[in-house]
């Protein structure tokens, strides 16, 4: 396997789906290094502001900077605007901060799913690590990442359809995690789930799940 193709197994599953008046991103708690699982709780969907999340996959010290980087822009940005920042800014200020890593001397992964809500609605953007930007159509509302992504999708391009509320959204979205940790060793222990709307970000689900030693 290349240098390029190991930097690119994230071991992990994110999921973003897009209604009508709400965005929600979901993704599992485990943390793994190789086939070593590092921790069973860690949060993979960060807010970004009141109106702003991220679901994340890569590598954890980028994944941590980024969101540093990018909290404290976006705050700058409100104060000196006197307004909130759209989802499309918050997306462009990720992309090129990612497009910047990615072409350093040795770069770094960091994959985002950035969903968001705004004066124009809901909106839901897929992020790459090389900087490349791709906003998910609310016609095909759905998206997945990380090495789970693939088993994730499956069950998402079956099973999704316009018109779902946040309740039956965030059933699927843990259903496709669920269907993903199946067959993906990278992923795991537990689903966290997020939605944003006009009311702002709040995490619907949270379940940690521990592997039990029994004597």
């Amino acid at each position: 396997m290349s240098q390029n193709a190991k930097s690119m197994d994230t071991g992990t599953t994110t999921v973003g789906l897009l209604g009508e008046d709400y965005v929600l991103l979901a993704a599992d708690r485990r943390a793994s290094i190789g086939k070593f699982i590092a921790s069973h709780d860690v949060d993979k969907v960060v807010s970004l502001t009141d109106h702003l999340a991220v679901t994340t996959s890569g590598s954890v010290s980028t994944i941590q900077l980024v969101r540093k980087v990018a909290q404290a822009r976006l705050r700058l940005k409100n104060l000196r605007s006197r307004r909130r920042t759209t989802v499309k800014e918050a997306a462009n200020l990720l992309t090129n901060i990612n497009f910047r890593n990615a072409r350093a001397a040795r770069p770094e992964i960091a994959h985002f799913l950035l969903g968001g809500y705004d004066d124009t609605g809901p909106h839901l953007f897929d992020i790459f690590p090389d900087g490349s930007l791709n906003k998910i159509r609310a016609d095909r509302g759905y998206y997945a990442s990380g090495s789970g992504a693939q088993m994730a999708l499956g069950l998402l391009e079956e099973s999704w359809e316009q018109g779902l509320d946040d309740e039956e959204a965030t059933e699927l979205a843990v259903k496709s995690i669920r269907s993903a940790v199946q067959r993906d060793s990278g992923s795991g222990s537990g689903v966290l789930v997020a939605v944003i709307d006009d009311d702002g970000y709040r995490v619907v689900q949270d379940s940690d799940t521990h592997p039990v030693i029994e004597e």
